[in-house]
């Protein structure tokens, strides 16, 4: 994998709600950025972020968190945000940005660490929980599903799909935008599109929808089958936060994995998918209310 982009620093400059310093390290000749702010008094809790997505969507939340006394990890997955891009398509499978994580949290987290585990994020979670034992602690589920083939799914998201490559370019912020109850600014715009000055830079986000689990198979499907199976018997505690529209979702997962029994799950109105964006503080709370609870 020695061929990659990186996103010139100038595409990053005055975000807004953005001021957070960059903190990078290396995965062989790749760099990969991450948020790291807060003490740390409370612990420490990382932010996963989904598709079309980077730790931006959690610009709001962080100063939230940090300021509970929690120190916040937000990586910017590999292919997105300010971390490196590889340019080849077949860099970008389940297994390589879950090594890459994995990698990650060797540096820079710590065993048992809670996660915030929103779209993309959380089928990279569950693997690492099932994989890894003592590597996760508590874990928030948003805007997810069960990591498996799905034809109801399936056929909505084939569809979807296709729609979003019928465009003359892949739409990142008109993506996140759908997905947004509220009307994001034409800066918060500019700025999911920032990683990606050009369709080269595109490939990340190109790639998750023709790997997404609904539609997996062959040793991938197998590896998260296993993942489920697992989590079937995970103990530690769970909490589902997701957007009303997507409540069905949140049940598959509650009724699966015993460690969510009795937690305070919400579900929350006047949002879409990236609820990040309209419900920033809500889930921020609600957050900090299951991470302070001692179970």
């Amino acid at each position: 994998m020695s061929e990659f982009l990186r996103t010139p620093d100038s595409r990053f400059e005055n975000l807004p709600e953005y001021p957070f310093t960059p903190h990078y390290i290396e995965l062989g000749n790749l760099r990969m950025h991450y948020v790291d702010e807060g003490s740390g008094d409370r612990g420490e809790l990382l932010l996963l972020h989904g598709q079309g997505a980077w730790s931006y969507i959690y610009r709001k939340m962080i100063p939230l968190l940090a300021d509970a006394g929690f120190r916040v990890l937000a990586p910017d997955l590999i292919g997105f945000g300010r971390s490196d891009k590889p340019v080849a398509a077949d860099a970008y499978s389940h297994a390589a940005h879950i090594a890459w994580l994995d990698a990650f949290l060797d540096r820079v987290g710590v065993p048992g660490m809670h996660a915030f585990c929103h779209d993309w994020g959380a089928f990279f979670a569950m693997r690492i929980a099932a994989e890894s034992p003592g590597r996760l602690g508590r874990l928030i589920f948003s805007s997810c599903q069960a990591p498996l083939p799905n034809p109801d799914g399936s056929q909505w998201f084939n569809a979807w799909r296709r729609r979003m490559f019928a465009a003359p370019k892949f739409p990142i912020s008109q993506m996140v935008q759908e997905g947004v109850q509220r009307t994001l600014s034409a800066a918060e715009l500019a700025a999911y599109d920032a990683p990606f000055p050009d369709e080269s830079f595109k490939v990340a986000p190109k790639m998750f929808p023709f790997i997404h689990p609904v539609v997996l198979s062959g040793d991938e499907l197998t590896d998260y089958e296993a993942a489920w199976a697992s989590l079937a018997h995970w103990q530690q505690p769970v909490l589902t936060l997701f957007c009303d529209r997507d409540a069905r979702q949140a049940e598959a997962l509650k009724s699966h994995i015993p460690g969510a029994a009795g937690q305070p799950h919400r579900v929350f109105p006047n949002c879409s998918f990236y609820l990040q964006e309209d419900q920033s503080g809500a889930l921020a709370d609600a957050t900090i209310d299951f991470l302070s609870a001692k179970q």
